[in-house]
């Protein structure tokens, strides 16, 4: 498991290849497959963009729809694996490990942009000659917006392992959520940190305690530096990037534009690439934008009112199964809530599920959720027959 987890962190390119193994076995029979709504669902949405891509005409469209089935593929590998919370634990704990050296290499990366304008390695961690100007930190990620979403679920998981954790090892994780800090105010996204914002305010939520409010402060203050510091000292926008006016008035334009392209065609969507593709003839902004920088207007604008159905029927699955295991006082809940939660409030001005990396950690933890929730479920339905039978 740790020479996948590192292709997943160290690169996007190298994200998919674990799964492409793990789909294999999957192939071949080696795990069973679980029938819940999620599962159901990654297989209709693998189906259902494959079709819609053939009805726009889109061969990359349709190939892009693979992605939904190696996911299908990945959930039923964790479902099988990881349903303990000792090994859940132990699955997040090398994925925080690992994204360490990502986060070191985002600020090595922000030292290196300070005394040159160009360096060798803006080209092997894709950043655009654009970017190179108040330069964003791109790490391993490919762009600062995912590697932000990043960031924030390691900082969620540093608190919840700072409140588990004894005292000799309670310092290594004190270092750690500073390195995820300041990784993530050097990418300069917004999001991201509101993002952590909410789920920090989750994650205190579920498990009250004076620490979680502490970490729910520093959030707040977090996301007051990304977003008023270049305002209040000019200087500061090298640091952290453009202005927020900048961020909404385009994202307002992709909104504006991809509303336009879901009227023509409400029920199928466009396609996977759709946004790409045909997005130049509707929306009035100068790039062209692979997705509509928000997940629900994106499924609407991509699969249509289908893929957007199907995808509400995943969440509220995973809703039922959050509640099920805060109910039944489960230790994680607290924390997978809270990924949750950053995910999808940094859902309304980005996709970054889209990218390779964080996809593959959305999938992992909502499957995670499901596979807990079925064992939860399992253990309620089976508890009162051995006692029904004692009586007779």
């Amino acid at each position: 498991m740790f020479i996948s987890s590192l292709l997943i962190v160290i690169s996007p390119y190298t994200a998919f290849i674990p799964v492409i193994y793990i789909a294999y076995s999957i192939i071949k029979g080696k795990y069973s497959i679980k029938r819940n709504p999620w599962n159901r669902g990654l297989l209709v949405l693998f189906i259902w963009s494959f079709i819609v891509g053939i009805i726009n005409k889109s061969f990359l469209s349709s190939l892009l729809s693979i992605a939904f089935f190696l996911y299908f593929c990945l959930s039923v590998f964790i479902e099988n694996n990881y349903n303990s919370e000792y090994k859940i634990e132990n699955l997040l704990k090398l994925f925080l490990k690992l994204s360490l050296f990502s986060a070191v290499l985002g600020i090595l990366e922000k030292i290196a942009f300070s005394f040159w304008s160009n360096p060798l390695w803006a080209k092997l961690i894709m950043c655009p000659p654009w970017a190179t100007k108040n330069h964003r930190v791109y790490s391993t990620f490919g762009n600062p917006n995912v590697a932000g979403a990043w960031f924030s679920c390691m900082i969620l998981l540093c608190i919840y392992f700072l409140n588990k954790s004894g005292k000799k090892k309670i310092y290594l994780y004190y270092i750690a959520l500073s390195l995820f800090i300041i990784a993530l105010v050097l990418t300069g996204s917004r999001g991201a940190a509101f993002g952590l914002l909410a789920g920090v305010f989750i994650y205190f939520s579920l498990n009250k305690s004076k620490q979680s409010f502490r970490f729910l402060m520093l959030a707040s203050l977090i996301i007051g530096i990304i977003m008023y510091a270049p305002s209040i000292m000019p200087s500061l926008k090298n640091i952290f990037g453009h202005e927020l006016n900048n961020s909404i008035d385009s994202r307002q334009a992709i909104w504006d534009g991809c509303y336009k392209m879901f009227q023509l065609k409400p029920l199928t969507g466009w396609g996977l690439l759709g946004v790409y593709d045909f997005g130049t003839y509707f929306i009035n902004y100068h790039l062209r934008e692979a997705h509509a920088h928000n997940i629900w207007i994106t499924l609407a604008t991509t699969l249509g009112i289908v893929g957007l159905t199907i995808y509400i029927y995943m969440k509220m699955y995973i809703f039922e199964g959050i509640r099920l295991l805060y109910n039944e006082n489960c230790k994680l809940v607290s924390l997978l809530s809270a990924i949750q939660a950053a995910i999808i409030v940094h859902g309304i001005v980005d996709f970054t599920i889209m990218a390779p990396q964080m996809g593959i950690l959305f999938i992992i933890c909502s499957s995670i959720i499901s596979s807990l929730s079925m064992q939860y479920s399992d253990a309620t339905v089976k508890i009162p027959v051995p006692a029904y039978n004692s009586l007779l």
